[in-house]
């Protein structure tokens, strides 16, 4: 079958290559299949748009990824697909995910990939090549029969992570994303993600992870993971790695694995953990091994200052232990970044002031200070959304820079006026500034000139 795998258009200012439809690109070519990506982040469309080129590529298939804030951008390619073609569309990510028969029904999908998508992307793939139209017992699909919806019975987690190809770096060369996050410097490029791990075990109210990976974290063998990076290396000439985990360091035994292992094989390579990990899974002898394996960059996810807005969303961090661990890790020279989210349950003005300082007094390179939105297959959002209309959520909103929440004694505006509060007391002060500057390299510059005008502008495609 011919197969062409899209990601939309993403409300954000840094690009990753969509390692999830690599993994399922990479499926899909072992079973024979002919695959194409398109992701509209960073291949330059055609005036005429996607309709062209699928009437060009004749795909048997067509699959679309879909986040939170890319839901809108999918909804408007459904649009132009579905007149211009009777191909099957298939939707899948962690969005769709957590609102499987919404999303049917809104966009007009034909089909729904609910949790891991590499087996049940394959097994459609199989079914429609045999031409059968009957697709009842392929777990973890949902699609549309004669009008009606149906959702069929879960798809049990992949248990041998380590059976999956390497996503198929060759449909999306790392050489093409600019990923280093904004106001922070990577020394070194192309830069890929890897994952090393699957899933997350904790409870956090805020996060959607485990609609996903359900709470289970599998790992991949540390010979497999620094395997994948040394291909990266050799084939794409990448030079710096950021680990996409949910938690890279929840298995100690795991990560000290890995760097070992890069470590014997003497790698000339850098990386970081961009997507956070937890202060109280690091100690002072792994931060030193970690940087001696090429470590570089570290984000902590902290959340808030106060101890009581921790309890409120079942985050059990003590923060009385986390600046000893950030200074450990500038200790040992890891760039330290610490991601902070205003507007959660029981936040005040109170509270507030108590994330802004505990932010200014971490010694943090950077942080990062979020709005709170509700992510869809998040616990807080099943208690937000009681009293909404899917359908008219305008899921744009839901990008952690707008406020949209609120709540007792914080207005939305309040939230934002205390997000450039927080920015502005920790950014301005003239160490941070130099450090900034310092730095900063050319495609840092670039990719914040982005940011500032689609900021600006609100002129996202």
């Amino acid at each position: 079958m011919k197969i062409l795998l899209i990601a939309p258009k993403f409300r954000f200012h840094t690009l990753h290559p969509p390692l999830g439809l690599g993994y399922i690109a990479a499926v899909l070519e072992r079973e024979g299949h002919q695959v194409k990506l398109l992701d509209c982040n960073t291949d330059k469309l055609p005036g005429y748009g996607v309709g062209k080129i699928i009437d060009v590529e004749k795909p048997d298939l067509i699959g679309i990824s879909v986040l939170t804030g890319s839901y809108n951008s999918a909804k408007r390619l459904l649009k132009e697909i579905k007149p211009a073609t009777d191909t099957p569309v298939v939707l899948g990510g962690a969005h769709i995910t957590a609102l499987p028969e919404f999303s049917l029904k809104d966009t007009g999908a034909d089909f729904c990939v609910i949790s891991e998508g590499e087996i049940t992307v394959k097994e459609l793939a199989e079914r429609m090549e045999s031409g059968a139209t009957d697709f009842n017992n392929i777990k973890g699909l949902a699609y549309m029969d004669n009008g009606a919806i149906r959702v069929n019975e879960p798809r049990e987690l992949i248990e041998d992570i380590d059976s999956l190809p390497f996503p198929a770096w060759h449909l999306m060369p790392p050489e093409k994303y600019h990923i280093a996050p904004v106001l922070a410097s990577s020394d070194r490029y192309p830069l890929a993600p890897v994952m090393s791990t699957r899933g997350c075990p904790y409870m956090c109210r805020y996060c959607a992870s485990h609609i996903t990976w359900r709470r289970k974290l599998r790992l991949r063998s540390p010979e497999k993971v620094v395997d994948e990076i040394e291909m990266l290396m050799n084939d794409f000439g990448v030079k710096s790695i950021h680990f996409a985990d949910d938690n890279f360091t929840f298995y100690r035994t795991h990560a000290a694995a890995v760097c070992n292992e890069i470590i014997e094989r003497k790698l000339d390579i850098t990386w970081g953990c961009p997507n956070g990990v937890r202060a109280d899974r690091v100690d002072k002898e792994l931060l030193l091994l970690m940087k001696k394996a090429g470590c570089n960059m570290l984000s902590f996810g902290i959340e808030s200052g106060s101890q009581q807005i921790l309890k409120n969303i079942k985050k059990a961090l003590a923060l009385p232990k986390v600046p000893s661990v950030i200074k450990n890790a500038k200790e040992n020279g890891i760039t330290t970044f610490g991601f902070f989210v205003l507007g959660l349950p029981g936040e005040t003005r109170d509270t507030i002031r108590e994330t802004i300082d505990f932010s200014k007094n971490a010694a943090l390179d950077r942080a990062w200070f979020f709005i709170f939105a509700p992510l869809p297959g998040s616990e807080l959002f099943d208690e937000w959304v009681k009293d909404k209309n899917l359908s008219e959520i305008d899921w744009d909103l839901l990008d952690t820079y707008t406020g949209i929440v609120g709540g007792k004694d914080l207005s939305k505006e309040d939230l934002e006026s205390f997000q450039k509060e927080a920015v502005r007391e920790f950014y301005l002060r003239p160490k941070m500034i130099l450090s900034i500057l310092r730095r900063m390299r050319f495609e840092n510059y670039k990719t914040l000139a982005t940011w500032i005008r689609n900021r600006v502008s609100g002129s996202y495609l």
